[in-house]
């Protein structure tokens, strides 16, 4: 067996003294074994190469893990005296390192930039301060089959750099691909190291994203509604202010000054918005109605009569479907102003408000419409809240409403004024990592054997601009409203 093993191991390595050792032998079961080892050698070295990229291309245990925009990368912390391993493949073309300026520093002038650029290509080894962007890939070691280019990071750095944090990227350019990882660089001095050394410190690995997992209503990619909001004419109110100065004398010289605010209310018929809350809940009604004329065999016809044929949408036969978007198509906007005025949506001048507890009122609207199940509206809280024990109850609901099929919707605060917003989800979608906190104790990394598991969870929602602002955002949602049958 040993020697079976030993044979194998030559043959990968190609070594040329043994064939000519094998032809020594004449016992056929010998030359018959070598023959079958040869024919397999192709295949053994096809799958070591093939695992060879795998661990080229992996990232598992990257030490810090970010998120800048669109893009994901991997940042890695490195000391004096570390050595940095750079994976080229088998056909790279050419190497890069630039240096990344602090986000928190004042913007660097051209020379300044150099400078450091330059200071940092003499802390790393082998790199040329005439070419200091310009890495040699011809300079590299082989290991297991895997092509690396190892970078030294100098021990005396912080003569060059300093004892500041130096951030800095290298890209890696090669069969149409370009690879770039992060590091980061701290160069301190003697004392400084052994204090640094001698306290502790934490370091996260983190481990890669699984796959999404996603769960949405029944085709709601090619069902569910794009509506939008419209103005219309409806009553509204106006608070006017004025400020009364009134001076009362204490004296013959003396008096004091007041300056008074008096508010006057006024109501009147404004060209108003409708609202995001109507809207919302009309491209719910307008779903399930959708759905079940699409598939009455799964959904029955109990939803027939959320949008009927009639001028409005509100009155006469079940028989019409709700459109799928406003374009050419007056009944869907009286049919938002029928849910608006059954809610008591308000308009402040010339925008439309919808407060929480108006939401709840379109129960009556909905179950006179559902005839079947038991319609009804769910809504975990009348105010909009943002405690923990809540927002936890409300992304229950969200999730479990969203499973059992049916659209979801939930209140958002935006803008510099903090504007109540209503809009639909219709799918969420999640993916766990694994991570631990690793302790360094004077410069000896301790483990725990234990990962933990990170979660994270979005949400696709329907802003109600008809089709436009859509997107996938994390539950932070202050308020969640449903209507199931």
């Amino acid at each position: 067996m040993k020697c079976i093993l030993l044979h194998v191991f030559l043959i990968l390595t190609k070594v040329p003294p043994f064939h000519s050792v094998l032809q020594e032998h004449d016992d056929p079961k010998f030359e018959h074994a070598h023959n079958r080892l040869e024919r397999s050698s192709d295949v053994l070295r096809l799958s070591w190469n093939r695992r060879a990229e795998q661990v080229k291309l992996d990232n598992t245990w990257a030490d810090e893990q970010a998120d800048n925009g669109d893009n994901t990368f991997a940042e890695y912390a490195v000391s004096p005296g570390d050595v940095i391993t750079l994976p080229v493949g088998g056909a790279a073309t050419s190497m890069s390192l630039r240096h990344i300026p602090a986000e928190s520093a004042r913007p660097e002038s051209g020379e300044l930039a150099d400078v450091t650029q330059v200071n940092l290509c003499r802390a790393l080894s082998p790199c040329d301060p005439v070419n200091p962007t310009e890495i040699d890939v011809s300079q590299t070691d082989e290991t297991n089959g895997v092509r690396f280019v190892a970078l030294e990071v100098r021990r005396d750095c912080s003569d060059v750099l300093g004892t500041a944090r130096v951030d800095f990227e290298i890209e890696v350019v090669g069969d149409n691909r370009v690879a770039t990882r992060r590091y980061s660089l701290l160069c301190e001095d003697g004392a400084r190291s052994r204090k640094r050394r001698d306290t502790n410190t934490t370091l996260t690995q983190r481990r890669r994203w699984s796959r999404w997992r996603t769960i949405g209503i029944p085709v709601g990619d090619t069902l569910f509604p794009e509506y939008r909001e419209h103005r219309a004419v409806s009553k509204g109110w106006k608070i006017e202010h004025r400020t009364v100065k009134v001076i009362v004398n204490v004296g013959w010289s003396n008096h004091i000054e007041h300056r008074l605010r008096n508010y006057n209310i006024t109501t009147t018929k404004y060209n108003c918005s409708v609202g995001s809350g109507p809207v919302a809940w009309a491209m719910v009604f307008g779903y399930l109605d959708r759905r079940a004329h699409a598939m009455p065999e799964r959904f029955g016809n109990g939803s027939w009569g959320l949008f009927r044929c009639g001028e409005a949408g509100t009155e006469g036969d079940d028989s019409c479907v709700a459109p799928a978007s406003c374009d050419n198509s007056t009944r869907i906007a009286k049919y938002i102003e029928a849910v608006a005025k059954a809610m008591d949506a308000l308009c402040k001048e010339t925008k439309g408000s919808t407060p929480a507890t108006s939401m709840r009122k379109v129960k009556n609207f909905f179950v006179a419409r559902q005839t079947a199940g038991r319609p009804r509206v769910v809504v975990p809280s009348r105010r909009w809240r943002t405690d923990n024990k809540l927002y936890k109850k409300m992304l229950r609901y969200a999730a479990f409403f969203i499973r059992h099929k049916y659209p979801v919707i939930v209140g958002t605060q935006e803008g510099a004024a903090m504007r109540h917003h209503y809009s639909v989800a219709t799918t969420y979608r999640l993916r766990f990592r694994r991570y631990r906190v690793c302790t360094i104790v004077k410069r000896h990394k301790k483990c725990p054997r234990r990962w933990l598991r990170q979660r994270e969870l979005q949400f696709y929602t329907h802003e109600g601009a008809g089709g436009v602002g859509n997107r996938w955002r994390p539950f932070d949602f202050k308020y969640v409203a449903i209507a199931r049958y």
